[in-house]
This record gives C-alpha cells, sequence and structure tokens, in this order.
C-alpha cells in the first residue's frame, strides 16, 4: 500500500495545485476593481486573543508600504530551481474525499487517543471538552461572525467567532480552563452557561445572514519546497470550465485573494507572503512565479506560514466578511522547533477571527501529516480534503481511520467550490446550490494498521 502512494506523486500533486488555482481564478468572476497586492512583512502580531472584547468588533488591520504585485513578481529569486517536466499532457482526473471530524466528534478522539500512542511529535491541542454554540438571529437564520467571549472565574479566557452556518465551537481545555472549573459565555451583551450534551441555541434581536454581495477573503497558504515541483507550470490548466460554474454560487460574493508560499530554514525563504487583491490576472501572474525548491527533510515550515497568513496581510475586520483558507501541503511542520507562534497558538488566533481552515492533504501525506491536517479543520470548523486515485496515491497516512473506498469522493476542482459555495450559501441563509457531500465515514478501529 505504501509503495503505490509514491507512484504517481508528481502528476497527482500538479493536478492538484493546477485545481486549487481555478477556484482561486474562479471565485473571482464577479469581483471588482483590484486593490494591489504583494509580498509583506509584518510588524509584531496583532492577536484577538490579546484584545478586551469590547474592541473586537471594532478592529481592524494595517500593513506597511509594500510594492505592487507586479513588483513582487519581478524580485522573485532568479536562482530558484525551474519547474520539473510535467509529463503527459493530459492529466488523469483527480478525485479527492473529504472528513468533517465535528460530525463525528466522539470517533475523532477515539483517532486521537490511537495517534497519541504513536509517540509521533505534534503540537498538543485539548479538544476532548467541546461545546457547540448556535447563535440565531431574529428571522430564524444564523447569525455569521458573533463574538462568544469564554469567561472562567470571571475573568476572559478567549474569544470564538461564529461560522457561515451559525455555530462556534468552544474548547475550554485549549484555551487553558482547568478540568474543575466550570465556563460561561457572554454573547451579545447576555450570560450564558453552555450545555453540557448537545448545542447550545442563542438567539439574539436581530436578523442574520448577510446581504449581497458577501464579502469574502479566500486565502491559500502552498507549500513551495521541492517535492511540489512538478505541478506549479500547469497551474492554470482547468480554469476556463471552472469559471462558468463558479459564477452561479450564491452570495454574489465580493472576493479578494490572498496567498502565503513557504519552504523550511536553511532555503532562500522561509516564508513569502502577497496581500490581498482582487485583481486575479496579477495574482495569477505572482502564482505562476513561485518555483519549487528546497525543504530537504519530510517537516516544512508550516508553523511559519500560518502564523504569517494570519498577521502579515490585510485581512477585513473580523465579522466583516466570511473568511476562508485553504492549506495546501503535503508535509508536517517541524514541531521540535521553536517559533514564535507555533500552530496550536495560532489555531486559537484562527478560532479567535473566525477564519476556518480547510487543509488539503497532497500525495506524500503521512501519519503525522494527517493528523495536523485534522487538527487544523477541526479546531476551525473547516474539514479535511484528501486526494484519492483510486487505490494508488491516497493521501491518508498508512494508520488512517478514513475508509476512502466508502467515501462519496468527486473531482477536486469540483469538492473545493461546492466548499465555497455551501459556505456562501449559509451566509445568506439559502441552501446550497449543490451540497458538498458528507463523507465522514471511517473504518472500525480494530481494522486500523498497527491496532
Amino acid at each position: 500500500m505504501d509503495a503505490h502512494r509514491t507512484t504517481h506523486a508528481p502528476l497527482l500533486r500538479l493536478v492538484l495545485v493546477a485545481a486549487v488555482l481555478a477556484l482561486l481564478t474562479a471565485a473571482c468572476t464577479t469581483a471588482g476593481d483590484s486593490d494591489e497586492g504583494a509580498a509583506v512583512q509584518a510588524d509584531s502580531p496583532r492577536l484577538l486573543s490579546d484584545l478586551d472584547h469590547e474592541s473586537l468588533d471594532d478592529l481592524t488591520f494595517e500593513a506597511p508600504e509594500r510594492p505592487t504585485f507586479d513588483e513582487a513578481a519581478d524580485a522573485s529569486s532568479p536562482a530558484e530551481t525551474p519547474p520539473a517536466e510535467s509529463g503527459p499532457s493530459e492529466a488523469t482526473p483527480l478525485r479527492a474525499g473529504s472528513v468533517d471530524d465535528n460530525i463525528d466528534f466522539a470517533r475523532y478522539l477515539e483517532y486521537r487517543a490511537r495517534f497519541a500512542g504513536s509517540g509521533i511529535p505534534v503540537r498538543h491541542l485539548d479538544v476532548s471538552v467541546r461545546h457547540v454554540v448556535q447563535v440565531i438571529g431574529s428571522d430564524d437564520r444564523p447569525v455569521r461572525g458573533e463574538p462568544v467571549v469564554v469567561m472562567a472565574d470571571g475573568e476572559r479566557v478567549g474569544v470564538v467567532r461564529t461560522g457561515t452556518d451559525g455555530p462556534a465551537l468552544v474548547h475550554p481545555r485549549a484555551l487553558g480552563v482547568p478540568a474543575d472549573v466550570a465556563v460561561e459565555l457572554e454573547i451579545d451583551g447576555d450570560t450564558v452557561v453552555p450545555l453540557a450534551d448537545g448545542p447550545t441555541e442563542v438567539s439574539v434581536d436581530r436578523p442574520g445572514g448577510t446581504a449581497t454581495p458577501v464579502p469574502l477573503d479566500l486565502y491559500f497558504i502552498v507549500d513551495v519546497t521541492g517535492s511540489m515541483g512538478a505541478e506549479l507550470e500547469r497551474l492554470t490548466s482547468t480554469v476556463e470550465d471552472v469559471v462558468e460554474r463558479v459564477a452561479d454560487l450564491p452570495g454574489d460574493p465580493d472576493v479578494r485573494l490572498g496567498l502565503t508560499v513557504y519552504r523550511d530554514e536553511g532555503d532562500d525563504f522561509v516564508t513569502r507572503t502577497y496581500d490581498f487583491t482582487r485583481d486575479v490576472a496579477a495574482f495569477r501572474a505572482v502564482l505562476a512565479e513561485q518555483r519549487a525548491a528546497g525543504g530537504g527533510d519530510i517537516p516544512e515550515a508550516l508553523d511559519e506560514a500560518l502564523a504569517a497568513a494570519l498577521t502579515e496581510p490585510t485581512w477585513r475586520a473580523p465579522g466583516d466578511a466570511v473568511q476562508l483558507a485553504f492549506v495546501v501541503a503535503d508535509a508536517p511542520p517541524q514541531v521540535t522547533r521553536d517559533v514564535p507562534m507555533p500552530y496550536d497558538v495560532a489555531l486559537v488566533e484562527a478560532a479567535a477571527r473566525g477564519l476556518r481552515l480547510y487543509t488539503v492533504g497532497a500525495t506524500g501525506t503521512d501519519d503525522a501529516a494527517e493528523y495536523v491536517f485534522r487538527q487544523f479543520a477541526q479546531f476551525t470548523g473547516g474539514r479535511f480534503v484528501y486526494l484519492s486515485h483510486g487505490v494508488d496515491g491516497v493521501a491518508l497516512g498508512p494508520s488512517t481511520d478514513i475508509d476512502h473506498l466508502a467515501d462519496d469522493e468527486l473531482p477536486l476542482e469540483d469538492l473545493l467550490v461546492r466548499i465555497v459555495g455551501e459556505e456562501l450559501a449559509n451566509t445568506i441563509g439559502e441552501p446550497p446550490v449543490d451540497p458538498t457531500p458528507t463523507t465522514s465515514t471511517t473504518i472500525d478501529p480494530r481494522q486500523v494498521q498497527g491496532n
């Protein structure tokens, strides 16, 4: 099984990134005037978790002066390794499945417990206690971006925001609340005690939903180390078909695109961030200038990339826009390295912002990478997307509990477009045009390799 997983790796990664770019371009077909976007350097991180909750709704983000997207592309290093030959001109259609670990949360906790016995190092994020809080407006529609302030012993310990479909996921242990301390929630000026079982529903005296056009900040975090080399020259190969389909997505979205690419320490750069833009052509030009190189060992600078994506671009204020990020990678982070913002801290910040992370595991994903990718998605209310090409090239760790043969798999670009469409439909209170299949099936733990 393991040998088969590397057979088509370069070609599969090629189609993966092509599909991702197709989603980027398609999502912006209704966008208006362009913003200037560029590689940026951040000042000291400004974290929501450090702010008093009274100021959350007034928060805005500013970035230093920066060159334009075109200038950023021109500055790309000429010494970087050019893309590898792509092989056949017509790639085999790539299919993907996805798992929402918040649907079958008990099974996810069982998976985490089994993984803990493997001894594989990861960053610990305690989600053993989870409260689901649903905020509903006066029109019975979900309220997006509502801050849910978490209190313990009368002190504020954190904040999370509701998603497009209304729920906020509160993980008290991950916020440092001891097991013997109860939590309270402050929502729209009221204090609520979360239910021990089942969702806690809270009504607010204002309408839910979002008027159109829906503001959408769509961000991509992409591993550009050497193992991702062959795909970069085919980034635009599936754009036209997706453009026509995404034009039909609900919400008439006002889309801005942003990008962080990353490698690892010792390479010519660790992270490189390009600020939000509505200019799809400029965004594509910058992405086309990227070259895959470096990396060396298996883990890469994913910690640093997530931190850069959170602190360097000019995100719209929390609550003002739907915020989604796709993380495209095939390797775990360097968890034994001390970094200013490790990913467990960054995930708490993402939840405070209301940013949902959708992780896309490329071929070569091992047990450590799958576990981390599922941490990202579960904690922020997203999904873990994995590539599948029949039996060969499945982007899952050998000890996974995901039965990909039982999942409702789709062409990768179809699945990513449907995910965005589902988020937009949620925020305007309408059913999706074509809902994302529920693909959270797992196999019996006794069948998992190594148990």
